[in-house]
């Protein structure tokens, strides 16, 4: 698995001088945000590529800790004022499950959505996060699946309420795509 992507805010860098080699070497800077310390508001987690019979699938999890910033409604909404946030009663946390699967040499759709062609991955994951919807189906021309789904953080709190949760992910890959992501006994 590799880590985050700097989706909005910047990772912290390493330095090679650090005295003592037993601590980390991070590098931090005195102007540097507080959000650049705060990984887990907004933290991707790349299982990378595998194949499943004909296919190619990559996967990722995003852990959204609070989406206060994104179903926030006010016109100057600013990711660095939490001000502009909507209040925690209102805001959710999320984990989303993101999966693409293709046969092409490489995924050309990772968190792109035709409809809105000159959108980045982060306008795509914006507008998802901002949106009331759950999930976000992309079917391509080429052949290409994108499937993006919201799962409610304390959807999670037991092993067998996650079993559920992923169960249920695997269900609609499968419908949407054909691929079964678990053994055939997982979806009963």
């Amino acid at each position: 698995m590799w880590g985050s992507r700097d989706w909005y805010f910047d990772e912290i860098g390493n330095r090679r001088d650090s005295p003592d080699k037993g601590y980390a070497k991070l590098r931090v800077g005195k102007d540097m945000p507080g959000w650049d310390f705060l990984y887990g508001y907004l933290f991707e987690y790349y299982f990378g590529l595998a194949k499943i019979g004909t296919k190619k699938v990559e996967m990722s999890i995003l852990q959204v800790s609070d989406d206060g910033y994104f179903i926030s409604e006010q016109a100057k909404k600013q990711l660095y004022n939490i001000s502009s946030f909507e209040p925690s009663e209102s805001s959710h946390s999320y984990l989303m499950f993101n999966i693409a699967i293709y046969t092409s040499k490489e995924c050309k759709h990772w968190f792109k959505d035709p409809s809105c062609p000159a959108d980045d991955c982060r306008d795509f994951l914006t507008k998802f996060l901002s949106s009331q919807s759950d999930i976000k189906v992309i079917k391509h021309d080429d052949g290409e699946v994108e499937i993006s789904k919201k799962y409610e953080m304390q959807r999670f709190a037991t092993q067998h309420d996650a079993d559920d949760v992923i169960r249920n992910f695997g269900k609609i890959v499968k419908e949407q795509s054909g691929i079964e992501l678990f053994k055939s006994n997982f979806y009963e």
